[in-house]
Parts: structure tokens; C-alpha cells; sequence
């Protein structure tokens, strides 16, 4: 084990299920880049936008793709900068955009939007969540991730 392995793995290990709440929260809290949160807004964003549902559609359809093509540099930023940096960068991008997005007047902002939660909070918060439980529960690391994914999915639909 390298020295750079041994910083990634702090005294966190000692105590799973501190691990294991927070990465349930962090998947909750992902809950505006998911899909259940974001179709309660279908109609008001039809309707104050002026754009038909296939224009909707598609922007959300772009923003999803793209924002899983970045997964990828994610993870591998997750490798190389650790958990907790890539996860603060990402929740500042998160409320970066989802501030943003309460300024959009059109198609092409809306595209840019949904790309941002896609990516940033959809992608990227949840990755980092499983990732930090992966990585610092060593003793019946299934159940602790399953714990996890239970727990945020339990959260993510009391959102609408």
C-alpha cells in the first residue's frame, strides 16, 4: 500500500455505519437531478418556457446522455483526488446549476441545466456516495451498500 492509498482510507473505517448514513444522505440529496424530482416540473416548464413536450424531452434526453458520458472522468477523479474533494467540488457545481436553472428563459439554457443536475447530481453525487461506502466498509460491504442504495431511494422519492 502506497503512501497516497493510505491517505485515502482515513480513521473512517473504524466506524462503517458513520460511512453509511452519510453516503445515504449524499444519495438523497441527490434527489433534484433525478428523474422523480424532475417531472414534477413538466407541465410549469412546458408551459413557462413556451416549448412542446418533444423539446422537453430532448433536452432532457441530452442532458441525461451527456451528463453519463463525463462519469467516467468522475471516477477517475474520485481515484486520484479522493472522495472527499471530488464530493465538495461536486455539490458546489450541483447548487451551482440548480441556482442557475431558476434563471433559464429557454431551450438552450434549460439543455445546459439539465446536463449540469444530470451530471453533477444524478452521476457524479451518486457515484461519490457508492464510491466512499465501497471504499471504507471492509466488513459486510454488500449489506452496507445495499443499506445505502435502500436509504436513497427511500429519500429520493419523498422529494416530489
Amino acid at each position: 500500500m502506497s503512501t497516497h492509498d493510505a491517505d485515502a482510507r482515513p480513521a473512517v473505517r473504524h466506524r462503517p455505519w458513520a460511512v453509511v448514513t452519510a453516503g445515504a444522505v449524499a444519495t438523497v440529496m441527490s434527489a433534484p437531478g433525478q428523474t422523480a424530482a424532475i417531472s414534477v416540473f413538466t407541465d410549469p416548464l412546458i408551459s413557462e418556457l413556451g416549448i412542446s413536450r418533444h423539446a422537453l424531452s430532448t433536452s432532457y434526453l441530452i442532458g441525461t446522455l451527456a451528463g453519463a458520458s463525463a462519469m467516467p472522468l468522475i471516477g477517475r477523479a474520485l481515484d486520484r483526488f479522493g472522495i472527499g474533494r471530488v464530493m465538495a467540488v461536486v455539490a458546489a457545481v450541483f447548487g451551482g446549476t440548480l441556482m442557475a436553472l431558476s434563471l433559464v428563459s429557454g431551450i438552450v439554457g434549460l439543455t445546459a441545466g439539465f446536463i449540469g443536475i444530470r451530471l453533477a447530481g444524478q452521476g457524479a453525487l451518486g457515484l461519490a456516495a457508492s464510491t466512499a461506502v465501497a471504499v471504507h466498509v471492509t466488513h459486510r460491504r454488500g449489506l452496507a451498500l445495499g443499506l445505502t442504495s435502500a436509504v436513497g431511494s427511500a429519500g429520493i422519492s419523498l422529494a416530489p
